[in-house]
């Protein structure tokens, strides 16, 4: 197998799995160490497996902030495994530039 067949092999890994959250989970999937899995994202993607994992569950985030009105940021972070929501907050607003609160609207 290529790398950049096994890179491919572990974003959809990450994608389809929404439980995929830490860097151990993957190197343990794909038998593989956490240096070799950096390298293969430096080399085929350009940015870290953490940011990768991040995005997904930002856009799952973004798909559930985006699709109902009324669920809580608080329980959409554990949802997503943050520990709390001031680590959810702090993480979306980095990759997204906004705040969660800036897309969930309460009644």
């Amino acid at each position: 197998m290529t790398k950049s067949i096994l890179t491919r092999q572990i974003v959809k890994y990450i994608k389809t799995n929404k439980n995929c959250i830490f860097i151990n989970q993957i190197t343990h999937e794909f038998s593989i160490t956490k240096r070799t899995l950096q390298r293969l994202f430096e080399t085929h993607i350009g940015q870290p497996p953490k940011w990768v994992i991040e995005r997904y569950r930002m856009m799952d985030a973004l798909d559930k902030l985006n699709t109902s009105n009324k669920v809580s940021l608080t329980e959409l972070s554990h949802q997503l495994g943050y520990f709390d929501l001031a680590h959810f907050s702090k993480a979306f607003t980095t990759l997204m530039g906004t705040p969660p609160s800036h897309y969930h609207f309460s009644e």
